[in-house]
């Protein structure tokens, strides 16, 4: 009995990780052709940047630049890349700047990460820009880093400084950064 406990344990864990993979899979689908799935082997591939390590590198054809999405939207961007394996840099690390776009206005701005590692800002948005709380925002295509129209987050608060005649905004990214298994 206690055996058959055991393995029910692991084929629910299975089940979970299919589920995971169908969903990674199926939203990569939408925003590209060729993909690969990856394990995060390491979240502390780098003791001062907000980078993880995947189990794929140049052997799967993964290819520093390309773009790294999870069942939600954006995640990061392969940075380095060895034979088997590739360091990844993640939105939230607050040196990482991602072009994008606010998908109800069409304007373009730029997103950066956050010393709180769980939301993105935009740092200084020109005072009469029209963005609201619930706008949804995506990557933009230019400067061609990152594929358009993946999804990056939602923006939380947008708060505005008159002294220095600009606005920040601060962003939720739809997907838990730094905290996926699978991408």
């Amino acid at each position: 009995n206690i055996y058959l406990k055991i393995k029910l344990q692991e084929l629910n864990s299975l089940r979970d990780e299919n589920t995971r993979l169908r969903k990674i899979s199926k939203a990569s689908n939408i925003t590209s052709k060729k993909q690969t799935i990856v394990k995060v082997i390491s979240n502390t591939a780098s003791p001062n940047k907000r980078v993880v390590s995947i189990d794929k590198g140049e052997k799967y054809g993964v290819y520093i630049g390309q773009n790294l999405i999870g069942v939600n939207g954006l995640v990061g961007q392969v940075i380095e890349t060895a034979f088997m394996s590739s360091k990844v840099i993640l939105i939230t690390e607050p040196t990482h700047t991602v072009p994008a776009v606010i998908d109800r206005t069409g304007a373009n701005i730029l997103v950066v990460g956050h010393t709180n590692s769980g939301k993105l800002v935009v740092p200084y948005a020109e005072m009469g820009i029209d963005i609201v709380v619930g706008d949804i925002i995506s990557t933009s295509g230019l400067a061609n880093r990152f594929k358009a129209k993946i999804p990056i987050g939602k923006v939380m608060k947008k708060t505005s400084n008159r002294d220095k005649e600009f606005s920040i905004i601060e962003i939720k990214p739809f997907e838990k950064i730094g905290e996926m298994s699978e991408l």
